[in-house]
């Protein structure tokens, strides 16, 4: 499906998410060492970049056996994981790290403001475009950040999609398949904004989304020159296919 209000590509049938992330989840991220590297490298970015002060918050989100997170130094930050998934995220229990065996929502945001103060970072892979409920995430991530914080994430990109007729990226996981125009569309609803974007050459193109508070960063060129791009190749027209 596609929103012509907003922009986004969507699927119009889902499944409910407890049949899908559950205590027997078929997928663990370490089993790939191109993925470990490449998380090695996003956590090592996020650190130099946004992470200054002993004590700030990483939260990542939907962090599986806790292949992004483990790279974080727990020493010097309070570093926190939120899963639904029971058995990958006692895999990451078991490599020592703290994680919240649930569905990331406006409550558990809350819970967690409560507990550990709010986030400096919040991160995430590959989930963000698997949560049907999106809403619910913008509004969590909303109440969560500091007001120099980051929410920072990547997911399959939907002009890589479209030019490669990347048909194995739609199914039942993927509610979701993102650009910068229906993100920014959807962010603007809660105070929030694009200030960066990166592409990755993960499945098969992805892009890399940094989001802040309106006004707290400023909005680097390739936001606009992505922007740009998708109107031009007729990703904001319901017409456009593969």
């Amino acid at each position: 499906g596609f929103c012509e209000s907003c922009k986004m590509v969507q699927l119009v049938h889902t499944v409910p998410p407890e049949q899908m992330f559950h205590a027997n989840y078929a997928y663990f991220s370490s089993v790939s060492r191109t993925m470990e590297e490449h998380f090695l490298e996003y956590s090592q970015e996020l650190t130099k970049r946004f992470l200054q002060n002993p004590g700030e918050l990483v939260l990542e989100i939907g962090c599986n056996d806790g292949i992004l997170l483990k790279n974080f130094d727990r020493t010097k930050f309070k570093v926190l994981g939120v899963e639904p998934s029971g058995n990958v995220a006692e895999a990451a229990r078991k490599r020592g790290l703290e994680v919240i065996n649930e569905f990331f929502n406006a409550n558990i945001a809350e819970r967690i403001k409560r507990e550990k103060g709010s986030a400096k970072v919040i991160c995430a892979a590959n989930v963000i475009c698997h949560i049907e409920p999106i809403h619910e995430v913008v509004k969590g991530v909303s109440l969560l950040l500091d007001d120099k914080g980051v929410f920072v994430f990547e997911e399959p990109y939907v002009i890589d999609i479209l030019e490669q007729n990347a048909y194995d990226q739609i199914y039942d996981e993927h509610v979701w398949f993102f650009c910068v125009n229906s993100l920014k569309n959807l962010f603007a609803r809660y105070g929030l904004e694009i200030f960066d974007v990166h592409r990755q050459s993960t499945h098969g193109g992805s892009m890399r989304y940094y989001v802040c508070r309106q006004g707290a960063y400023p909005i680097n060129e390739k936001v606009v020159a992505a922007l740009a791009e998708e109107k031009s190749k007729g990703l904001l027209e319901l017409r456009t296919k593969a």
